[in-house]
């Protein structure tokens, strides 16, 4: 496992309790819970607020698994996104260009051809006259 510094764990201490106070103040407030919540939750933002400026070193622990579980969130949630866009965007622009009998990238050989039962593409010759100016 890497260590952190405590500059990094500083930083998550800080933020999480900021993030803590506002999801109470947002959720609780405006669904009518705040009343169960006194300022317990508060309390426990600004306990977390002083161990970040005073101790990080305290909450290595769960900035350890809160990097864990990110992880394992960023894995799941990138392929899922990765299976939303080939099904949203890739899949339908092949449909519409199967349906207009486009073919981009050559995949179909050319029917009537000299060579219309293979996929390659033959090239020109080249003559040692070509290479004098390659460019």
């Amino acid at each position: 496992m890497q260590l952190t510094s405590k500059q990094q764990l500083r930083l998550f201490g800080i933020l999480l309790s900021i993030v803590i106070c506002i999801w109470i103040t947002v959720l609780f407030r405006h669904s009518g819970l705040l009343a169960l919540l006194p300022g317990s939750a508060y309390i426990l933002a600004m306990i977390l607020f002083m161990l970040a400026l005073i101790r990080p070193e305290v909450l290595s622990g769960p900035y350890q698994r809160w990097t864990q579980v990110a992880h394992l969130i960023n894995r799941y949630l990138i392929s899922a996104l990765l299976i939303f866009i080939f099904y949203a965007v890739i899949t339908p622009l092949s449909l519409v260009k199967r349906a207009l009998n486009k073919d981009e990238v050559g995949s179909h050989p050319d029917h009537g051809t000299i060579s219309s039962d293979s996929y390659r593409n033959h090239s020109d010759p080249i003559y040692p006259e070509d290479m004098e100016n390659p460019f």
